[in-house]
This record gives structure tokens, sequence and C-alpha cells, in this order.
């Protein structure tokens, strides 16, 4: 029999929900939740509603006895006007899943923040973020359950059959009842006289640094060459409906059978591409081919000349066009460490590595290839976390517990009382062994000492994360260009140790404009420059309810916003190349994670932003003078409005 606890709520039940009396929290007001014990149930679950044209990112804050700060944050979507459970489970606390499944009604769920014991928490938080627009949230009285409850279901249809949001109307916006028209091809650039070469042609794409220490791609022929590019060239972006939200989806698309050649269904989720069904609808059967020379004339008449990560890498190699490649399964362990860390001493890690880079065997003789990306943004670098000490949380035994142990030994040459008395640790017992055997918690931060040994060592467990697959890439592929990790930030320096192994470093950098500091430091410590692999900007006024990680009010501030962007990337002497995420715009429900945002340069519909794609050829055109140093950026003109993300 399921047990709930009722917690107490700063705020009074006025309003009501679902029939349930519930709060209403409004933008920037904190709505505290005591508890008399936080480890009476596994589930903290309650009904929320978005109130508002656009959907919501509510923080749930989680509070240590005696610390004024969070300790731990889990933000949350959830789309307008759509009555879903918040459904939080607390093993989540423990810090190892930085990205929560999808429930029903909820959309992309991050947790950041630094693990804590459920006997540790003082109190809890629901903050509503304040976004700049019209928005408040309906909660019902949030219970702590020890069994997970059964969701709420949404049962409103959101989507009309060309997978444009039903309640919301926009200029443009494609009305249902009539067909969509073919898209008119874009007129060939005019002939343009290449360059001639200047530097060596190598038959590949390489690094220059000129004598001003500037730095340059080189394309294959010797060309000085910046990559701008787009992320994402795939044909649609799906929606992905997890059971329970089938709700979504226009009436009638159970017997549609264009919309069903264009659904897949795994254990998980159905994959909706309406993007792909739209462009049945315009070119008919032969609608692949006919959207990669529609594609591939749209983005060199728009002025790019990299088709960037995630993108349809048979149709990349096709186009003609300079490419990158994202690798898949990046050598993984049984055992992680924390979140996505593997344990690197385990010996299944170097076996992995061999099979990890033999997926470059198909690539290694393709010269439009510039090079590749060893993985996207790993989730142990989504913080400052000290390695070696998440690692004695748990996982007894591990190889990489021994090799601390060993490390440790040899490092006090034996002594292990002058280990004891370093770390401050009991002098009575605790002998090198202990660290293979016993669990601690936050021994990293139980003396200064302990806290740089611990992070010394795990510099030391990064470095074979990087260095062992980069060894057997090289193997495989000695031609074309490492581009690193992308990292999502620079959260702590353990980051650039991927710069000891590849030929540019990469990080996704999401800003008005580029952070210039980590390209900075990469070329002054380790000689490479850096490429940026994600940025994007986005506006609510075209149809969808978020803006993505970066807002702009307008689509032509999105042109002007990128424009900025590009150009002070393109100026700056340390940068070689910046990638746009990216084609296509998200679902209005949500891709695979729930994200739901207008980034893309196309809509569902496969039209073009036109404010967007004008202004991005207008900067691609002064690449050039703004690599040599000839031109100046544009100046800033975009101003940011509230991300309405998460």
């Amino acid at each position: 029999m399921d047990h709930s606890t009722s917690l107490t709520l700063s705020s009074p039940l006025t309003d009501t929900l679902n029939g349930e009396p519930a709060a209403r929290l409004q933008p920037g007001i904190p709505l505290r939740i005591d508890a008399t014990d936080w480890t009476a149930g596994t589930v903290l679950n309650a009904l929320v509603c978005q109130q508002g044209p656009n959907h919501s990112r509510m923080e749930l804050r989680w509070f240590a006895h005696g610390q004024e700060d969070p300790r731990m944050v889990i933000t949350m979507g959830f789309l307008p006007e759509v009555t879903a459970s918040l459904m939080y489970d607390m093993s989540y606390l423990d810090g190892n899943t930085l990205f929560l499944p999808r429930t029903p009604g909820r959309l992309k769920s991050t947790s950041l923040g630094q693990r804590m014991n459920r006997n540790e928490i003082s109190h809890a938080e629901l903050l509503l973020v304040e976004l700049g627009t019209d928005q408040s949230l309906l909660l019902t009285q949030p219970v702590l359950s020890d069994e997970t409850p059964s969701p709420h279901l949404p049962n409103r249809p959101l989507l009309d059959t060309f997978g444009q949001l039903t309640t919301r109307t926009w200029p443009g916006k494609h009305s249902p009842e009539t067909p969509l028209q073919a898209p008119e091809f874009p007129a060939p650039p005019a002939e343009t006289h290449e360059e001639a070469p200047e530097l060596e042609a190598t038959g590949w794409f390489r690094v220059h640094r000129d004598e001003d220490k500037r730095f340059h791609l080189v394309d294959p022929a010797g060309r000085r060459f910046f990559s701008a590019g787009v992320d994402c060239v795939n044909a649609g972006n799906s929606a992905h409906i997890i059971p329970g939200d089938e709700g979504y989806l226009p009436p009638g698309w159970e017997s549609d059978e264009l919309l069903s050649r264009h659904m897949t269904q795994t254990d998980t989720h159905r994959a909706v591409n309406f993007g792909t069904a739209n462009l049945e609808r315009v070119f008919g059967a032969d609608w692949k081919t006919a959207w990669e020379h529609l594609t591939t004339a749209r983005l060199r008449t728009w002025g790019f000349n990299t088709i960037a990560n995630w993108s349809d890498k048979d149709y990349a190699k096709r186009s003609g066009l300079p490419f990158v490649l994202h690798l898949n399964h990046y050598p993984d362990t049984d055992l992680h460490l924390f979140r996505d860390f593997p344990d690197v001493y385990d010996p299944a890690f170097e076996q992995r590595a061999s099979a990890y880079a033999e997926q470059l065997l198909p690539w290694r003789d393709v010269q439009m290839l510039i090079g590749y990306f060893m993985v996207n943004e790993p989730k142990w670098g989504f913080g400052t976390f000290n390695i070696a000490s998440e690692m004695l949380e748990d996982h007894p035994g591990s190889h990489s517990r021994h090799a601390l142990s060993a490390w440790v030994r040899e490092k006090f040459a034996g002594d292990v009382n002058a280990w004891r008395a370093a770390w401050g640790l009991d002098q009575d017992h605790m002998d090198f062994e202990d660290l293979v055997t016993t669990r601690y918690h936050r021994l990293a931060e139980s003396h200064p000492e302990a806290e740089k040994d611990l992070f010394e060592f795990s510099r030391i467990l990064v470095r074979r994360f990087v260095q062992i697959p980069a060894a057997a890439l090289r193997e495989v592929d000695p031609h074309h260009l490492n581009l690193g990790m992308r990292w999502a930030w620079i959260s702590s320096d353990l980051c650039y140790e991927s710069a000891t192994v590849s030929d540019v470093f990469s990080l996704n950098c999401y800003g008005m404009e580029p952070d210039l500091d980590p390209s900075d430091e990469v070329a002054k410590r380790f000689g490479i420059p850096t490429m940026i692999g994600e940025y994007h900007f986005g506006a609510l006024d075209r149809g969808l309810t978020g803006t993505g990680l970066r807002g702009v009010a307008t689509q032509a501030d999105r042109g002007a916003a990128y424009r900025r962007y590009l150009e002070v990337c393109a100026a700056d002497p340390n940068l070689v190349g910046c990638h746009y995420f990216q084609y296509n715009d998200q679902s209005a429900v949500g891709r695979f994670d729930g994200e739901c945002w207008n980034i893309g340069l196309v809509d569902v519909c496969n039209r073009p932003y036109t404010e967007m794609v004008e202004a991005a050829a207008l900067s691609h055109a002064r690449l050039k003078g703004l690599t040599m140093g000839t031109l100046e950026p544009v100046p800033a003109t975009a101003v940011e409005v509230g991300k309405v993300a998460f």
C-alpha cells in the first residue's frame, strides 16, 4: 500500500486545479516546502499547470541544513495550459542523473548541483523563473510518496496536420485547409573565381598559424578557411511522443496513412516527423532527393560553408560541401564512476576505444571531411566536480579505485601515517586499501590537502579518458582533424585536458556573444585554435513557445544576433569556426528530451526564416575580411529577452 506524506507550503491553496485546491506561483516569488522527514518517501509529486501563452521554467531547489544557497537545482519545463504531474524521483539527489527522463506533460528537466543525502535536506523551494512573459503556475498540494504515482495524462490536441501548434496564431502560419506549395529553389550564387592557394596544399583540412599568431583552417587545396556551419542539417525534426502524450497529436492521426509513413515506434516513444511528411506532401515519393537538392542550394546561397554536427552524414558527403562528423558510442565501461564517466582503468575501456575508432574507416579517405568531434558535452562536465571524490561515494573495488590507492601509496612513499596526517584522517585506522573498499561522503571537502590530491588524481583520470580514445582514432585515421569534445562550458580546468590530444579545441557557447576567454587560454597553454560547436537565438513571434538558450524579440533580431556572434568569432585570431544550432525548428511538443524551441533556419513546413538567412548571408560574405583583420565586426543591435528554455 502506498503511503503518502503531505508537505507544508509557505503559501495558501487559494486556487483550484483539476478540482483540487492549488497554490498559484508567480514569477520570482519562491514557494517553500517543508517536511518533518524527507526520507519518508521516494517520489515528490503534485499537479501543475502553466498559465499563459508560453511554456514555463520552474525550478525545484533543494537546500541543505546550514546553507543559504541551494545545493541542487532541478529545472523543469511545462507546456502552457496543459495539466501535468511534477513527478520528481528523490533518487536523483545523488547527482548522477543530469537530464531527467520525460514524463507525460513534462518537457526537458535538468538537474545541476552537488549530490546530497535526503537526511541533509533542510527544505525545498519551487520557483517560477521570471522570463518577461505573461505567466503563472498552478500547483496542487505536493505529497511525498513511497511509490511512484500514476501520472496525469494530458488529452488536448496541440498539433495540426502540419505539426504546427494549434493554440497560437502568428504571421505566416499555414492554414490546415490549404495545401502546401513547393518552395522556389534559390538561384545559384553568382560565379566567383576560387581564390588561388596561399598555403601548402596537402589534400586534407589542416590547421595553420600565421606569423601574427592568427589561426586558420586550411582547405585541401591550400586556401584559408573559416568554418561557418549549421548543425542538424536533416530532413525534418521529429516530435517525440512518450506514452501518455498521444493526446497532443492531431485528431485522426491513427488512420493518417501519410503520417504513418513518417512515424516510428519504440518501447519508449513514438517519433512523428511532420517535417518529412510535409516534404512528401510537396514533392511526392521522391521527397528526399528533392530535399537534398533544395537544401544544398539554400546553404550555398545563404553562404554557409560547412554541414556541421548531428547532420545526415550520407547527405553531407553527397552535398559537395565541407562537413564534420560526430562520432557515436564513446568508449564506456559497465560501471560509471560518476554520471557518464567510465572506469578508465578497466581494460575494457581500452578495448572499446579500439572498436569506437573503427567507425572512422569509411571516412578516412574523404577529402571534404574537415574532421571529427570525439563526443558531445560529457555529462560529468556539467558542473565543477572532483571526479575522484565522486568516485569514492560509491563503487568499491573498481579498477580506478585500485589505481587511486596505488597512486596515494606511492605519493606518500607507503607511509600511512604521513597520508593520514596530510588529509586530516582518523589516526587510529584507515589504510591505503580503504580507498578501494570504503565509501566516503564528500571526502574532498574534509581537508584542503585531500581536495588537492583528489583533484590531481581526477586530472589523471580525465587524461586517460581523453588520451586512450584519441590515440585509437589517430591510428585508424591519421589525416582528418581531431576537433575535440564539444564541452558544454569550461566548468573546471579538467576540461582543458582534451586540448592535449586534439588539433582543435571545441566547446558549445550559448551567449549573445562568444566567450573568448577559453580560446585565449587554449592558444596560450596548448598552441591550438578553438571551434564553437553550438550557439543559437530564438524568438516567440512565429508559433513556438520557447526561445532556446538565448532569446530575442523578433526574427529580425535573430538575424542581427547571428551577425554579431559570427563576426566576433571570425575576427578573433584563436577561433577557426562556429556552427549554428540548428537547421530545423524543434517540434512544438518537444524533441527526444523535451526541447521545443524556435531556433531553426526553417520551420516545420520547410519555409526559411527570411530575416535570419538574409542576415546570415551578409555576414558570410564578409568572412575573408574578418578573418584577415581588414574588417571589424558589426555592432551589437539585438537586445536579449528572457530565456524561455530549460
